[in-house]
């Protein structure tokens, strides 16, 4: 027990001292990979098992600079609770012009949709993403206050703090209710392409990567 809390209280540490998108995304992924114990929003010991087979992709996204925050695959399943139905979705926090656009196009892939949030202008409501015996239960893509991205970021440096505020909240979504084959390669499609012509798109650890600055546009 005091082992884990000895890690925990290091990776918090880790995470106080992160000033740039990089390091950011750099520890995300760590955490991802089950190399960092935590992270501000989450304290569970690395994703939720219904996510392992998605880790890949969520991995490619944050050093791509996508700094994900939230995912789930697609299903459609008896639970203790009723019918538990799942549209495979993801959503987080891009800074980079370009890759907001890349993946805003993943709209034109047949039954998918991208929402993008912009602080400084459009504000999306965001969709159910899952049901219980077909009544609303959890909702993604609803645009997040400063005071929602405060309370989910608390503990980082003051800096990334002030580039999470400034971020667009990007979040991608199946259409189609437990299906859970086509949004994750669409994304590796989208990220293809998006890093054929990037700067560099390589892990967050690696010293070459670099985050555009943000235009408000």
């Amino acid at each position: 027990m005091f082992g884990r809390w000895r890690m925990v209280c290091a990776d918090r540490r880790r995470w106080s001292k992160a000033r740039t998108w990089p390091e950011l995304a750099g520890l995300m992924e760590g955490w991802l990979m089950g190399e960092v114990s935590c992270w501000p929003g989450y304290a569970a010991a690395g994703p939720d098992p219904e996510t392992a087979h998605l880790i890949p992709t969520l991995v490619r996204l944050n050093q791509a600079g996508m700094l994900t925050d939230q995912s789930q695959p697609g299903c459609d399943e008896d639970s203790p609770y009723g019918r538990w139905t799942q549209h495979a979705a993801v959503s987080g926090l891009v800074l980079d012009r370009r890759l907001r656009d890349c993946l805003a196009g993943l709209s034109a892939v047949d039954g998918l949709l991208a929402l993008v949030s912009n602080p400084h202008g459009t504000r999306t409501s965001g969709l159910t993403v899952t049901t219980v015996d077909g009544k609303p239960h959890t909702g993604m893509g609803a645009h997040l206050s400063r005071r929602s991205l405060y309370r989910i970021w608390r503990g980082v440096h003051r800096e990334a703090l002030d580039a999470i505020h400034v971020a667009w909240q990007v979040t991608l979504i199946d259409l189609e209710p437990g299906r859970d084959d086509r949004l994750w390669p669409a994304i590796h499609a989208a990220l293809d392409e998006h890093c054929a012509t990037a700067h560099y798109c390589g892990s967050a650890h690696a010293d070459g990567w670099r985050a555009m600055p943000k235009s408000e546009a």
